[in-house]
């Protein structure tokens, strides 16, 4: 009788232990590493407490372990020195985010509206946080009141009060 008993309890016994063995994050279909996907994800850059530039998103995608966030349909809203009113706002279909510099790219169709004067239209824009610069090699189009700047390969700061834009071709509008 007690050897049923012993046998009945390795019985019992063998399944607990196989289960304590399984990997958790195998069963139950989740990602390794620590991901996160938020919706109408919000970022922002102040220094010495003026607002440099906010970032919305309608989805992120946030890789702690790569300090990366990855970015569908997202606009930047640049500040001028006092932080509250707005010089630019770029717009893109996609891109990513690197959370330890706070520098941003864009993928896909992207544009750049200056309050003051001036539309650019590209793909594939870096923004730098450190030197506060937008820049690409890549075809751009930028849109000012008097002339059409096209080209590839471009730096400028985000209110294009400095736009540099290598191999190009201008279009200067007549005055009416």
């Amino acid at each position: 009788m007690k050897i049923k008993n012993i046998k009945l309890f390795l019985l019992f016994l063998f399944p607990v232990v196989c289960t304590a063995c399984v990997d958790n994050n195998a069963v139950m279909g989740k990602k390794s590493g620590s991901e996160q996907i938020l919706k109408d994800f919000v970022a922002f850059e102040s220094e010495k407490g003026v607002k440099q530039w906010t970032l919305k998103s309608a989805e992120a995608v946030i890789n702690d372990s790569q300090k990366n966030v990855q970015l569908k349909a997202f606009t930047v809203d640049f500040y001028d020195k006092d932080g509250i009113t707005i010089k630019s706002v770029l717009k893109a279909d996609a891109g990513r985010m690197d959370t330890s510099k706070n520098d941003f790219y864009t993928k896909g169709r992207t544009t750049m509206k200056s309050t003051v004067d001036g539309l650019l239209e590209s793909t594939d824009l870096y923004y730098k946080a450190q030197t506060k610069l937008i820049y690409g090699d890549s075809y751009v189009k930028l849109t000012r009141k008097d002339s059409v700047i096209e080209g590839s390969g471009f730096e400028a700061t985000p209110d294009f009060s400095s736009v540099i834009i290598k191999e190009n071709t201008v279009d200067v509008k007549e005055s009416k």
